[in-house]
């Protein structure tokens, strides 16, 4: 729904989108970035520019297009990005594979007390040695007929041409009966785990096919996610296309070539790490910012300074993309997983990462700033970007990381990470005395230190939520209505928010 939702709109802002259609591409000679942009031998003010070759089965829109500039966010599959070399390993040893399924909630009212907050309205984590899980809650449109959908879609961009409040929008309920789009809501889980850990040579009693017996695996292995899953969701088979069970292999890579003559490459064509802490939205929208000013300069440059623009931006790029970004969320990554493999690790790296990923945390994200997007941010990469933050991963690295499976750590490894973190923390809450931890975090006080009985954000938080009262879905930043069922006047009533 969300692809269609955005394909529709940048048709509406008029944008041309070809479905239904393969894409190739042809590179002129010396388009890779490694050969043109450090031996510039060219005296031409033109750039080159890859050529986009269509793959139409119905032959009815041509052959190729022609593009001042092309931007490959092809995804995994890497059609641009490809022609410049295979995928490259970061160098730690291990890298983490996925499985996944789908499930119904079926009853939360059970759920293990042991699991704070479960009910909490986003991405749930269980984090175990070898890894972690994710339980992401979304809202199911794969039952509704496509040309219905794009009627919905249309009739919701529309409106916002229209200048339609959105307090006085359709819901969520009134669309689809509107539309006859019938709608659920659905929750994904899967386990993002190291493949340096070693699992038994027969699975066959876990299912039949990898993703299900390596999924079913690691949900056997720890009862408290079997019961959660036995108890509280029911399976979905066959959900997408008649499949039950996904698989995604060495999950952490780069492109050694994510910029050129005439093109830039963004999203997963230019790499990825892990989807702990959502990097594909929380670095990727960065990215495609960044990438969207960048070829604004190609094109606003005059003619004769164009191609010196081009290679200047495609250079940025590149150092941007693959010696900045991927490597820093790789670190933390590896950071974040060398945590899961003793529960007093786990405890102290979240509050340690937190301290620092920001500096002043209420300045930046409160008022009129939080609006303005800027270079900064898009350096940011959830804090990864700042050089303390590489800095305290190096060291906690140096201590804990390496080819070990998720197995426990030594005490001295522990006791040794441990007290840098500590370090760590008091430096930071020292730097930045004015930051208000306690209104972010249940736990936890202005130094970042638990508080017991604290299960609470103090006042001043920036987001809240509150369930309907009538759907019980969670309402954000109290919005007057509910989005799902229309229901007004959510936060003048009783419930209480979290």
């Amino acid at each position: 729904m969300s692809e269609l939702f955005m394909t529709m709109w940048a048709q509406s802002l008029g944008v041309n989108v070809y479905h239904g259609v393969g894409v190739d591409f042809e590179i002129p000679e010396g388009g890779s970035v490694t050969s043109t942009l450090d031996d510039d031998k060219r005296s031409s003010a033109s750039f080159t520019t890859p050529k986009v070759i269509l793959k139409d089965s119905s032959n009815s829109i041509g052959t190729s297009i022609d593009a001042r500039m092309v931007c490959d966010a092809s995804g995994f599959s890497r059609r641009l990005t490809s022609k410049f070399g295979a995928r490259e390993r970061f160098e730690c040893g291990w890298n983490t594979d996925s499985y996944w399924t789908y499930f119904r909630e079926k009853d939360l009212s059970n759920v293990d007390g042991r699991l704070l907050a479960w009910n909490y309205p986003a991405t749930k984590h269980i984090c175990f040695p070898e890894g972690w899980g994710w339980f992401i809650g979304l809202i199911s449109w794969h039952h509704a007929p496509l040309a219905n959908l794009m009627d919905l879609v249309a009739h919701v961009i529309a409106s916002a041409a229209a200048g339609i409040p959105a307090e006085e929008f359709a819901c969520t309920r009134e669309l689809s009966d509107t539309f006859a789009c019938p709608y659920e809501f659905i929750t994904s889980i899967g386990w993002a785990v190291r493949n340096d850990f070693k699992l038994p040579d027969d699975l066959s009693a876990y299912g039949a096919g990898e993703a299900e017996q390596k999924f079913n695996f690691f949900r056997k292995r720890y009862p408290a996610i079997d019961t959660l899953l036995t108890d509280s969701f029911e399976l979905l088979p066959g959900y997408y296309d008649g499949r039950t069970y996904f698989v995604r292999k060495g999950l952490s890579y780069r492109s050694p070539v994510v910029a050129g003559e005439g093109w830039l490459a963004i999203g997963n064509s230019a790499g990825f790490t892990n989807p702990l802490i959502s990097p594909g939205i929380n670095v990727g929208i960065g990215g495609a910012w960044r990438a969207a000013n960048l070829t604004a300069e190609v094109l606003s440059a005059p003619v004769q300074e164009a191609r010196t623009v081009m290679l200047a931006v495609a250079k940025s790029h590149q150092a941007f993309m693959h010696d900045f970004v991927l490597p820093r969320l790789h670190n933390l990554n590896r950071t974040w997983y060398n945590s899961f493999r003793d529960h007093r690790l786990f405890e102290a790296v979240p509050r340690t990462l937190w301290s620092v990923s920001f500096r002043a945390v209420d300045n930046h994200y409160y008022g009129e700033e939080r609006m303005q997007f800027s270079e900064a941010d898009a350096r940011w990469v959830i804090g990864a970007g700042l050089d303390e933050f590489q800095a305290l991963c190096v060291e906690v690295l140096d201590v804990l990381d390496g080819v070990n499976g998720g197995a426990p750590p030594s005490e001295q490894q522990v006791q040794k990470a441990l007290a840098i973190m500590e370090r760590t923390v008091r430096e930071r809450t020292e730097m930045w005395p004015e930051n208000r931890w306690d209104r972010w975090l249940r736990q936890y006080d202005d130094k970042l230190q638990k508080v017991p009985g604290k299960t609470a954000r103090s006042e001043g938080f920036l987001v809240e939520a509150k369930r309907c009262g009538v759907c019980n879905y969670f309402v954000h930043n109290r919005a007057d209505k509910c989005p799902i069922c229309g229901e007004k006047d959510v936060w003048g009533r009783g419930a209480s928010k979290i």
